[in-house]
């Protein structure tokens, strides 16, 4: 699927989570049944180069647990708490979606109208597109616009800031390249970073509201996520921030690197500010009791656009169909298992945060977990299908039938090799900053 991609389907694996255990080696078994010891999670953390994670559980519509382990910076920062914000790269494009779904109840503007007729001083360059088959909002918030594919790779603290403008046109201070729309829309998935970047314009045009302020004012003030920010941290805000840290366990230059692309990468939250949106959201989605969105919104932003993803299908026969809604990728395993989802990890440029929210609407379940280590993934991936088996969900981790091969080959013996080849492959299937 290439870099930065979020796979909705999802597959047991329990023999990952073995194998998760094997690449670390030193032969500690991953993290047990929930709720977990800190000496275990610590373990873990300790093998996986992870200096930091918090968490937070959802079980009947509230916060049912919460916990933070380890250090805000390696070797010896002052301890994580559940107060601690951390980049949550990627996971922020669900907070963009519901902003942008509360404009469209009050009219301001629809989901399948040509954004074109709301931008006001960015024009959309033509490509692909035409006037019988525009970009919409509702594709930019599906990744089915046909957007520019681009890593988002930040900017080092204190460096020049690229305006929203000059992101979009790809001019300087912008390191990334312009927007264009470079396939038909509407004719699959492609992973789009700079295409929530034109959603970000077409709100700013339209409410002609900063898109910071916007989302703040619908959507974590009626929640209540008052540890909820967009890049640049306010100063307030630093001290209580999560160093970044890369694989080789460095802490990222400057700590961690600044994202610009607020819509796309540039939210800062905690485990329990991002617990109290998925309640908000599947709240609204069950009976519209949510303080933000309807029930028809909500059910909006949750119906998947089932497409075909556009990287592999040259590739792969008949390729791969990814299910992905505005700002969540969707999953069923049957049942009350319909589950939201999305991953957030800014290994584009080796720069220090990997995320994950996992949503169950039906059962009104969830989880949280962020981490400031590029190889948080693996152990939010053990964490969650911990939580997992406890309410019996689904297992965790995502993989894909070559996935499945590699692991079979594990249990034959080549366990080490294999897990670095299953890790890698499975970074480059999530939805992250800089990969997505």
């Amino acid at each position: 699927m290439g870099q930065g991609r979020h796979r909705a389907r999802t597959r047991p694996g329990a023999m990952a989570v073995i194998v998760l255990a094997a690449a670390a080696g030193c032969g500690v078994p991953p993290v047990g049944e929930f709720p977990w010891s800190a000496e275990t999670v610590q373990a873990r953390m300790d093998v996986l180069g992870v200096p930091a994670v918090s968490v937070a559980v959802i079980d009947g519509l509230e916060i049912a647990w919460a916990g933070a382990y380890g250090v805000l910076e390696t070797p010896d920062g002052p301890p994580a708490d559940t107060d601690t914000v951390f980049q949550t790269a990627s996971v922020g494009k669900s907070a963009a979606a519901m902003s942008a779904l509360t404009q469209v109840g009050l009219g301001a503007f629809d989901l399948d109208q040509d954004v074109t007729t709301y931008l006001r001083t960015w024009t959309l360059p033509q490509g692909a597109q035409s006037s019988t088959n525009p970009v919409t909002l509702r594709r930019l918030l599906s990744h089915t616009a046909g957007t520019t594919e681009a890593g988002l790779a930040g900017y080092p603290r204190g460096a020049p800031l690229p305006t929203l403008d000059q992101t979009l046109a790809g001019q300087p201070s912008a390191n990334s390249p312009p927007v264009r729309v470079e396939v038909p829309p509407g004719t699959g998935y492609r992973y789009s970073n700079l295409g929530y970047q034109v959603a970000q314009k077409v709100l700013e045009d339209t409410t002609g509201v900063p898109f910071a302020d916007l989302v703040t004012d619908t959507v974590f003030n009626p929640i209540g996520m008052a540890s909820s920010r967009y890049a640049p941290l306010p100063s307030e805000a630093q001290p209580r921030a999560a160093s970044g840290h890369r694989a080789d366990g460095s802490v990222v230059p400057g700590q961690w690197r600044e994202y610009p692309e607020h819509a796309a990468a540039g939210y800062w939250t905690t485990p329990t500010d991002l617990a109290r949106f998925g309640i908000d959201l599947m709240e609204s989605w069950r009976d519209g009791s949510g303080a933000v969105l309807s029930q028809e919104l909500a059910r909006e932003m949750l119906t998947p656009v089932d497409a075909i993803d556009l990287d592999a299908a040259s590739t792969q026969s008949p390729p791969p169909r990814v299910t992905y809604a505005l700002g969540l990728g969707i999953g069923d395993d049957g049942g009350d298992r319909l589950h939201a989802i999305h991953t957030g990890g800014n290994t584009y440029a080796q720069i220090g945060f990997q995320s994950k929210i996992v949503l169950y609407p039906e059962r009104g379940q969830g989880m949280v977990v962020l981490t400031n280590s590029d190889t948080g993934d693996a152990l939010i991936d053990e964490l969650v299908a911990s939580v997992s088996r406890e309410l019996r969900w689904y297992s965790g981790v995502i993989l894909d039938a070559g996935d499945v091969a590699l692991l079979a080959l594990a249990a034959l013996g080549a366990v080490a090799a294999v897990a670095v080849v299953v890790v890698a492959r499975r970074r480059r299937l999530r939805s992250g900053v800089g990969s997505g």
